[in-house]
C-alpha cells in the first residue's frame, strides 16, 4: 500500500463489477492516501517518485480463487493428474494461518470473498487428494465463518449466489462435507434458483449469469458462449471461467494457450483477470483526479491516455470487452478534450453494471505499493 502521511483515507479501486452504486469484485485493489502530510515520515516528492515507477510497472496480486479453478484443470494427457500442477502447489503453500485463502490482510466486511476463494482452493485439493490437512483448517474456517453468508451486512460479489451453491454441490461430487447447517444450505439454492430463474440462460451475450460460468458448471451452454471467446483464446479475460471452460467443455487449444501465457508470466499463480494493464492504469488515472493529484502526474496521464485512445480508435477488445472500462475511458478520454464518440459504447447496451471479468466472488488488485 502507498501510505501518504498519518491520517488515511481509503479508497477502493473497482476492477470491473459496478452494481447499483457497489463496486463488486474479487480482491480490493486499496489505495490509502493521507491528508496530512507534515506528519508523514515519506516525503511528497519521494511518493511522487514511486507512484511514476508504478505507472512505468504495475504489480498485480494472486487471485486466489481463480489459481484455484486453473488447479482443478485436469491434464489432456492424464485425466486423473493435474494439468497446471504448479498451481496445485501454489495453493498448498499459501493458506493463511486462519485456514482461509484470500485478501491479506482481509476486510471485516469481504467475509464472503474469503469463504469463496477458501472453498475453491478446498475443491482443488480434494480433487487431486492432497494437502488432506490443510483441507481441514480450511474446513473449519467456513465452519466458523458461516454466519457470513447469509448477512446483510456482508458485501457480497456479483454471482455469489449462482458460484457459491454450485461450489457446494461440487463439494459433495468429491465427497467433501462442507461443514453449513442444512437449512443454511437449503436458503442459499433457493437463492441460486431466484437467480437462474431471472437469467435466460438461452442468450450468452447479454445474460450475466454467463459471465460467472464457473458457477453454472455443466448447465452452462458452452458451445454458444465458446462464440464469444477473445482473440487471447480467454472467456471475459478471465482465467476462472477460461479454466471452467477447459473443464466442463473441452480441451480448447486457445483456452490452454491463454492459461499457459498468464503462467509464463506469474509462475505459479494467477489474477483475477488478465491482461490488466490499460485497466489498472485507467484506475490511477482516475484515483488521482478523484485525489486532486493529478496535476503532478500529467506527462504519465496523458501517455495513458494516449495510449488508451489508439486502443479506442481500434476498438480493441482490451478497452471494449467490459462496460465498466468503456465508460471510465470514454470519460476521461472526454474530460482531456479526445474525440470520442458515445456510439461506441451502444454495444454494452443491456449488460448490467459491467461484466465479471474476473468472475467469481471476489478481484485482482493492483496496489499502490
Amino acid at each position: 500500500m502507498l501510505h501518504i502521511g498519518s491520517r488515511s483515507k481509503t479508497i477502493c479501486l473497482s476492477d470491473y463489477k459496478v452494481t447499483n452504486g457497489y463496486v463488486f469484485h474479487h480482491r480490493p485493489s486499496i489505495v490509502r492516501c493521507n491528508c496530512n502530510h507534515a506528519s508523514s515520515s515519506v516525503r511528497p516528492q519521494e511518493v511522487k517518485e514511486r507512484i511514476r515507477k508504478i505507472f512505468g510497472k504495475i504489480e498485480i496480486s494472486p487471485s486466489c480463487y481463480d489459481t484455484a479453478w486453473v488447479a482443478m484443470v485436469p491434464s489432456r494427457d492424464e485425466p486423473k493428474q493435474p494439468c497446471f500442477a504448479q498451481c496445485l502447489d501454489w495453493i498448498l503453500e499459501n493458506q493463511r494461518e486462519d485456514g482461509s485463502w484470500g485478501l491479506s490482510p482481509t476486510h471485516s466486511l469481504l467475509v464472503k470473498d474469503s469463504l469463496s476463494s477458501t472453498l475453491a482452493c478446498l475443491l482443488a485439493l480434494s480433487k487431486w487428494s492432497v494437502g488432506h490437512k490443510l483441507v481441514q483448517r480450511g474446513l473449519d474456517y467456513i465452519g466458523r465463518q458461516s454466519w457470513s453468508i447469509d448477512n446483510k451486512g456482508q458485501i457480497s460479489a456479483a454471482g455469489f449466489d449462482i458460484i457459491f451453491p454450485s461450489m457446494i454441490k461440487y463439494a459433495g461430487e468429491l465427497n467433501l462435507n462442507v461443514p453449513l447447517d442444512q437449512s443454511l444450505v437449503n436458503v442459499l439454492f433457493q437463492k441460486q434458483d431466484s437467480a437462474m430463474e431471472r437469467n435466460d440462460l438461452r442468450e450468452c451475450k447479454t445474460n450475466p449469469a454467463y459471465y460467472y460460468a464457473e458457477g453454472l458448471g455443466k448447465l452452462c451452454q458452452w458451445e454458444e458462449l465458446m462464440t464469444y471467446q477473445k482473440k487471447n483464446g480467454s472467456l471475459f479475460n478471465s482465467p476462472a471461467t477460461t479454466a471452467a471452460a477447459l473443464i466442463f467443455h473441452c480441451n480448447d487449444d486457445k483456452c490452454l494457450g491463454y492459461i499457459n501465457s498468464i503462467l509464463k508470466q506469474h509462475k505459479n499463480w494467477v489474477p483475477t483477470i488478465y491482461p490488466t494493464t490499460i485497466r489498472i492504469r485507467l484506475q490511477m488515472v482516475d484515483t488521482l483526479q478523484k485525489l486532486g493529484m493529478d496535476r503532478h502526474f500529467e506527462a504519465e496521464i496523458r501517455n495513458v491516455l494516449d495510449e488508451t485512445y489508439r486502443l479506442w480508435a481500434q476498438k480493441d477488445e482490451e478497452v471494449f470487452s467490459d462496460v465498466a472500462y468503456g465508460a471510465m475511458a470514454f470519460r476521461l478520454l472526454r474530460m482531456c478534450n479526445f474525440e470520442v464518440s458515445s456510439e461506441e459504447l451502444a454495444r454494452f447496451k443491456g449488460q448490467e453494471g459491467g461484466s465479471a471479468v474476473g468472475s467469481g466472488p471476489g478481484p485482482s488488485s493492483s496496489s499502490f505499493s
